[in-house]
């Protein structure tokens, strides 16, 4: 009697182990699966100057000493272009699910795991999204940030945050390069005055 008790025993002690071996792979399965969610991908390719360029504008001062104009700084302009003031780099806008559009995922190459950068100003202030609804450039957002995707208990969520900053200027913060299928301002043939960033 007392060796079934015993191997009994054994047995129910071998499957509360299994069940909390097993209940702890599985939270650490669904931990490693939301890390990874909210990381973005590696840059498919890095900014150089010469695509950079038309992106760039020249502040020019005036030299008291000599009277002349001569460059000071090159810098992007952070949406201080089209008569507009410079933007803020992330605005925390929470996009309404009920603008997104089907055709977006092509577009932004959106798969399990990644997607390409969606920034701000591809969106018209109520979040749809500017090329694809005919919207004008005038109409996109003043906005520098990126739109993430964050998941959590109220499920998953668009929203606003700030653009990377490059640590230099000729280095690449890991975000996409706006496209004309993408941008307004681009789709219309002007400069993109929101993207890229001056570095910190």
């Amino acid at each position: 009697l007392s060796a079934i008790f015993f191997v009994s025993f054994y047995c129910m002690l071998c499957y509360l182990f299994m069940f909390f071996f097993f209940c702890f792979c599985y939270l650490m399965l669904f931990l490693l699966f939301f890390f990874f969610l909210m990381i973005r991908r590696p840059p498919r390719s890095t900014l150089s100057s010469s695509s950079a360029a038309s992106d760039v504008y020249k502040r020019q001062v005036s030299t008291q000493s000599t009277g002349h104009w001569h460059c000071a700084m090159e810098a992007y302009p952070e949406g201080a272009m089209y008569g507009k003031d410079q933007a803020p780099n992330g605005c925390g806008f929470e996009r309404p699910k009920a603008t997104a559009n089907e055709q977006e995922k092509g577009i932004y190459n959106a798969g399990m795991m990644s997607a390409d950068t969606m920034y701000c100003h591809h969106l018209a202030e109520d979040g749809s999204h500017c090329v694809l609804n005919n919207i004008p450039s005038e109409a996109a957002r003043h906005c520098c940030g990126v739109i993430y995707v964050k998941i959590g208990f109220s499920g998953k969520k668009m929203v606003c945050a700030e653009q990377r900053r490059p640590k230099t200027a000729d280095a690449d913060a890991g975000h996409d390069k706006c496209t004309p299928e993408k941008c307004p301002f681009l789709a219309e043939g002007k400069d993109c005055p929101y993207m890229p960033i001056n570095p910190k």
